[in-house]
């Protein structure tokens, strides 16, 4: 199971990528606050952020996320890494979205 959810990850994260260097870069406007300019810096060197602002997870699936992107050759330290995930989960959660709902 884990196995298949790991390849399932790969899958998605190759085919962002082959997107992201198809397409034409394009402007995503993150929410300021801590970690905005470190994602930006990790993350945007092999995807767009275009799936990250649509995303709502759980801070615990965040990490997972960003573990696993790390694990792929993103380059983040610990603290760098534990940034990034807070920076996601305070701007990009499960319970951000509820709390926007009428």
């Amino acid at each position: 199971m884990k196995l298949l959810s790991l390849f399932a990850l790969l899958l998605m994260v190759n085919a962002v990528a082959v997107r992201a260097q198809d397409a034409p870069k394009q402007g995503v406007s993150l929410p300021a606050g801590p970690g905005k300019e470190l994602l930006q810096k990790v993350c945007s060197g092999c995807h767009g952020l275009e799936n990250v602002v649509r995303a709502r997870m759980t801070k615990q699936r965040w990490t997972t996320i960003v573990d696993d992107m790390i694990s792929l050759g993103a380059t983040a330290n610990d603290s760098e890494a534990e940034q990034i995930v807070n920076y996601l989960a305070a701007n990009f959660s499960k319970a951000k979205t509820e709390e926007s709902k009428p």
